[in-house]
């Protein structure tokens, strides 16, 4: 989960007491789990700024490598041949 981001739009009042009830709203009840378990939450406000600034954070992380997709693009292997099949 650490490599997730939620991201939230539409902050161009950050004080909106709306947004902010909201946000709490997601922090601890839909996305209580997720966050728990290192995913992590940015405030996107439509600018390119805010845009780059959530996109060096994942570029910042260590990459996934899923293991179908190794041993299928990189081992070479038949889906058969993996353990997945």
């Amino acid at each position: 989960m650490e490599n997730v981001i939620l991201a939230t739009t539409h902050w161009a009042h950050e004080s909106d007491p709306e947004a902010l009830a909201r946000e709490q709203e997601l922090k601890v009840s839909f996305w209580k789990h997720m966050v728990s378990h290192g995913s992590r939450i940015f405030r996107h406000d439509g600018t390119r700024n805010s845009a780059e600034e959530i996109i060096r954070s994942l570029l910042s992380k260590t990459p996934v490598v899923i293991q179908i997709v190794d041993e299928l693009a990189e081992k070479g292997k038949t889906f058969e041949e993996t353990d997945a099949g």
